[in-house]
C-alpha cells in the first residue's frame, strides 16, 4: 500500500473532524481550489483507496475507543423514543426511523420486512399508556 502524502493526511484529519464533508476538507488542505474544484476532488480523494482505508482505520478506532455499538444505540435510540413519545412525538417518529435504518429495515418491502426479523417496541407514556409496535 502506498503511504499517504502529507496534505493526504491533514485531508483526513479535517475531513474526521469538520462532520465528514470532503468538500470544505479539500478547500481547507487546498484553499486556492475553487467550489467545483473541491466538490470534484474532494469526493475523488476521500475515495482513494489509500485514503479510504485510513478513514476507515480512524473510524473503527473511535467506535472501539468511545465503545459504540449497535447494541448501544440501539438501547439509546429506544429510550429516546420512550421519553419523547408525549411530549414531542416528532422526537420519537425521529427516532424510530433512525432505529430502523440502523437496522436495515427501511430498505425493505413490506413483504420482506415480515420475513425478517423485527424489533418490538414498547413506548411508555407519562399517564402509564402502553403502545407496543414493530419496525419492519
Amino acid at each position: 500500500m502506498k503511504t499517504l502524502s502529507n496534505r493526504h493526511i491533514a485531508f483526513i484529519d479535517e475531513y474526521m473532524t469538520n462532520g465528514r464533508n470532503a468538500t470544505a476538507a479539500y478547500k481547507v488542505v487546498y484553499p486556492k481550489a475553487n467550489q467545483r474544484c473541491a466538490e470534484v476532488k474532494g469526493s475523488l480523494l476521500v475515495n482513494k483507496v489509500e485514503v479510504k482505508k485510513e478513514i476507515e482505520r480512524r473510524e473503527a478506532e473511535l467506535r472501539e475507543k468511545n465503545k459504540v455499538t449497535l447494541e448501544f444505540l440501539t438501547e439509546k435510540l429506544i429510550a429516546i423514543a420512550n421519553s419523547a413519545s408525549e411530549f414531542a412525538p416528532g422526537a420519537s417518529v425521529s427516532a424510530l426511523k433512525l432505529l430502523a435504518q440502523m437496522h436495515g429495515l427501511d430498505q425493505h418491502s413490506p413483504q420482506q420486512a415480515k420475513q425478517d426479523n423485527q424489533i418490538q417496541i414498547k413506548i411508555i407514556t407519562s399517564s402509564g399508556n402502553t403502545s407496543n409496535g414493530n419496525i419492519q
